[in-house]
């Protein structure tokens, strides 16, 4: 919790820093000339359960085509019985290559990516009195697809996804599926520029 608190003011305080450069050339009310970055905040999707991410759009000059984003995301599970007690905190890294496609604040997304996930597991046995820890790190693949509206006036941005996901490590226990078809996501946030 304190990596994704960390990542959080990170984030927050690079790009308050970065509002205030403006070169003396450019038109300050124009956007048509400046890189759009959104942050977001998914819940479902690449990040698995949530996750906040940045996106970033590789053309100056454009709120649609090629980009990426980059995020982070953490989930715990626990789980008791008579005679385990089971915990485990997850880590996850989702990046991925995208497109948006559309002219106007309605787009259509398409993204692949990788989302990398670190997995701290121990379980407590208690009627042997034993501990068995586990470290693991797991890859998924995803493929999004799916809309995004992104006001352009007032920097909201809301979209809805269909995420599934390629579970990379199939015989390494994350799932009992390779291809798991019904993952959704949506995601809340908001705009800046560069």
């Amino acid at each position: 919790m304190k990596v994704f608190s960390l990542f959080i003011v990170t984030l927050i305080f690079f790009n308050i820093s970065s509002l205030g450069q403006t070169d003396a050339s450019e038109n300050i009310n124009s956007t048509n000339n400046k890189r759009v970055k959104n942050i977001y905040f998914e819940l479902g999707g690449a990040g698995v359960l949530q996750s906040l991410n940045v996106d970033f759009r590789l053309g100056k000059t454009k709120f649609n085509g090629w980009g990426f984003r980059i995020g982070i995301g953490q989930y715990n599970e626990y789980t008791y019985s008579r005679f385990s007690e089971r915990r485990s905190y997850n880590v996850l890294l989702p990046i991925g290559i995208n497109n948006f496609i559309g002219k106007k604040k309605h787009l259509f997304i398409v993204e692949l990516g990788l989302t990398s996930m670190y997995s701290y597991k121990y379980q407590e046995y208690t009627q042997y009195n034993s501990l068995r820890r586990e470290h693991k790190m797991l890859f998924l693949g995803y493929l999004n697809t799916g809309y995004r509206l992104q006001n352009k006036e007032t920097g909201f941005m809301f979209q809805l996804l269909w995420s599934p996901v390629v579970n990379i490590n199939y015989r390494n226990d994350f799932t009992n599926s390779r291809i798991i078809p019904y993952w959704f996501g949506i995601g809340l946030g908001f705009q800046v520029f560069k």
